[in-house]
C-alpha cells in the first residue's frame, strides 16, 4: 500500500516533465524586444528605460543554434548556446564602429522566464560607470 503514493508521485513527475516543452524548442523563433531597463546595483533605481512596440528590435533563434539580431535596421548574425538558464551569444562580425578584441565576441544572458510567448533575460554589466543589471523583455512574433 505504501508504494501507491510513491508510484503516483513518480507518474505525475514523468507526465509533467514529458508534457512541457524543452527550452531548446521554446527559444526557437523570432522575438520582439518590448522593453529594456537598466537598474543600478547600488540604489536599485532605473537608470535607463526603453519601450518598443513598433518591432524595430528583433532576435531570431534558429534550430541550428544560429540566429540574428535586428536593431535600428542593422542586422548582425550570431551563434548561440543554451545551457540551463544561460544563453551565450557568439558574434564573429560586429557592426561598423563597434570595436572588439581579436577573436570572437561573447555575451551571456541569464534567462528569468521562458515560455511559448515570453522571454525575459538579464545581464550584469556597467553603463556610464554604474554597475547594474540590464533586463530584456521580449514577446514571440
Amino acid at each position: 500500500m505504501k508504494k501507491n503514493p510513491l508510484f503516483l508521485f513518480v507518474a505525475l513527475c514523468v507526465c509533467f516533465c514529458s508534457c512541457s516543452k524543452d527550452k531548446e524548442e521554446l527559444i526557437v523563433g523570432t522575438w520582439q524586444v518590448t522593453q529594456t531597463n537598466f537598474i543600478s546595483n547600488e540604489d536599485h533605481q532605473v537608470v535607463s528605460e526603453y519601450d518598443s512596440s513598433d518591432g524595430d528590435w528583433l532576435f531570431c533563434f534558429k534550430e541550428d543554434h544560429t540566429g540574428w539580431v535586428l536593431a535600428d535596421q542593422d542586422s548582425m548574425p550570431f551563434s548561440y548556446v543554451l545551457s540551463g538558464n544561460n544563453l551565450t551569444f557568439s558574434v564573429q562580425e560586429l557592426p561598423d564602429g563597434v570595436s572588439k578584441d581579436q577573436g570572437v565576441y561573447e555575451l551571456t544572458m541569464t534567462i528569468e522566464q521562458l515560455d511559448e510567448n515570453t522571454l525575459h533575460t538579464y545581464i550584469e554589466t556597467v553603463m556610464r560607470d554604474i554597475e547594474g543589471t540590464y533586463h530584456y523583455h521580449m514577446k514571440k512574433r
